[in-house]
């Protein structure tokens, strides 16, 4: 028989999850993604302005001034990102996919250059 989670399980579940990856996936810092982040996604912007673009959102959060690891990120509105950091853990697991395909294209345009410098 199938169990249908209930919305409070659901949510310790999420909670869980993401307590298990912000303990164990590395802190990356990477200029070099993060240029071509702010490249791929031009409207980022810096985190004081608010004229309605997009900013980059680490989806592992921080702790003080201390941000999660540069390699998942995501390109997020200034309300997006408030709502983010309201809800931490459901945030993370419902986005993780799309910053890991974020990831994904900085490793193939990666691959791309090497494959250009040696052709």
């Amino acid at each position: 028989m199938i169990k249908i989670l209930e919305r409070k399980e659901l949510m310790k579940a999420e909670s869980i999850l993401f307590n298990v990856l912000k303990n164990n996936v590395a802190v990356v810092r990477s200029p070099g993604f993060n240029k071509w982040f702010h490249d791929t996604y031009p409207n980022i912007v810096g985190i004081n302005e608010t004229d309605g673009k997009k900013e980059q959102h680490h989806i592992l959060g921080s702790l003080g001034s201390l941000k999660g690891t540069d390699l998942l990120s995501m390109p997020v509105s200034r309300s997006e990102h408030q709502e983010a950091e309201k809800h931490k853990s459901e945030f993370c697991i419902e986005n993780l996919a799309q910053a890991i395909n974020i990831l994904q294209r900085y490793v193939v345009f990666l691959e791309s250059i090497g494959a250009s410098s040696s052709s």
